[in-house]
């Protein structure tokens, strides 16, 4: 089975509570903290997970052929819209871009490029999509981007050309990005197939319900 960003039988959970120290943050909520400050933030928890992330991951889960799945993860192009989904097979193949997360790099260290998921000669059984926020009926507000609606909508019309089965598309939210009012669609926004909070997992489309 592949995947895009995680297994869908192997979520991100079950991997970071296999392979880090139990660990505890305390955050001060009194006050609304400063844009400065959460930037601050943010960028040292980058650096710690970077940290755990080469250090105390399983060795058995480091490479994602031991897993018997394929792992592709987004890489931006332009400011146009353009994302890739290249195949990570080690820790090695990321590097921070001008945001500073964490994507993959172009090419392995032999120089060979990575396999873009458009060339790939299997589909993908499940695509991970993040948001700011999502409705009960599946539709995601993004950041305006555009960038994975236009990824979705090249991919799902490439499965159809090859006679592929539609990949799962699942979004991953915090309890609160669950809205109860709906979310403002655009004709070209992709709905989601599932919902996947701490509150609990929201199959949506006939597809979801059949598999989840």
């Amino acid at each position: 089975m592949n995947a895009l960003c995680r297994s869908l039988h192997l979520p991100t959970s079950l991997i970071l509570a296999r392979g880090f120290r139990t660990t505890t943050m305390s955050l001060n909520l009194s006050l609304p903290p400063s844009p400065d400050a959460v930037v601050l933030q943010k960028r040292h928890l980058r650096s710690r997970m970077r940290r755990l992330l080469r250090q105390d991951f399983p060795p058995h889960l480091r490479r994602a052929e031991e897993l018997a799945k394929k792992l592709y993860l987004p890489r931006v192009q332009d400011k146009a819209s353009h994302m890739q989904m290249l195949r990570v097979v080690n820790l090695q193949h990321l590097q921070a871009n001008s945001m500073d997360i964490l994507e993959p790099t172009e090419v392995d260290e032999n120089g060979i490029p990575l396999e873009d998921v458009m060339q790939a000669t299997e589909p993908v059984d499940l695509v991970l999509v993040p948001g700011l926020a999502f409705d009960s009926a599946g539709h995601r507000l993004g950041r305006s981007g555009g960038y994975y609606d236009l990824f979705l909508k090249n991919y799902l019309s490439l499965t159809e050309e090859r006679g592929w089965k539609c990949p799962l598309i699942v979004a991953l939210a915090y309890s609160v990005q669950l809205l109860d009012d709906s979310v403002p669609v655009h004709i070209h926004d992709m709905p989601m197939d599932a919902l996947v909070s701490a509150s609990g997992v929201f199959p949506i489309s006939e597809l979801a319900l059949e598999q989840m």
